[in-house]
């Protein structure tokens, strides 16, 4: 019974840490981003919910690193600053799915707004801020054209499993 107990206790801590109910809030220092919608905040890492940035290695049709440009926006924004993490959820890689603020600032919604990825199962709102940094021509809008981040994802997949087929 008490290994039972033992083994369990630690369990409690995880489930508590996401259970339900609603957002949680944790402030600090970022330390460092992976890439345009992912960041090392407290040891977790964090994938910004509704958005979905260029892969790092990504190019856009005109040969511009947009995946780079994309880190690089995020990075100069949050990188070792303060921000307060709204956040309830995992997905299925084990990351923290939430929104970033930093001094009143909307973190997902500025990397909108400025077209360094475009939203992903987000609601109208993300959509129109989509829409008008295409509109703009900012950020990652502004090359000649790139496949969606999710689209690139599958082509990458897919020259992957056709390279191992040849073998």
């Amino acid at each position: 019974m008490h290994k039972v107990i033992i083994l369990g206790f630690p369990l409690l801590f995880v489930l508590a840490d996401l259970g339900p109910g609603g957002p949680r809030v944790l402030r600090g220092l970022c330390e460092k981003v992976l890439d345009g919608d992912t960041i090392v905040f407290k040891g977790q890492r964090v994938r910004l919910l509704g958005l979905d940035a260029p892969e790092l290695e990504q190019r856009s049709r005109d040969g511009r690193e947009i995946g780079l440009e994309s880190k690089r926006f995020l990075s100069e924004l949050i990188q070792g600053k303060n921000i307060e993490l709204h956040y309830s959820s995992r997905d299925r890689y084990g990351r923290i799915l939430g929104h970033l603020y930093m001094g009143g600032m909307d973190i997902n919604r500025k990397i909108l707004e400025q077209g360094y990825a475009v939203s992903f199962l987000a609601g109208r709102a993300s959509k129109i801020l989509e829409y008008q940094a295409k509109l703009k021509r900012r950020g990652i809008f502004s090359s000649e054209g790139f496949y969606a981040p999710s689209y690139y994802r599958r082509l990458k997949r897919k020259t992957s499993k056709e390279l191992l087929d040849q073998r």
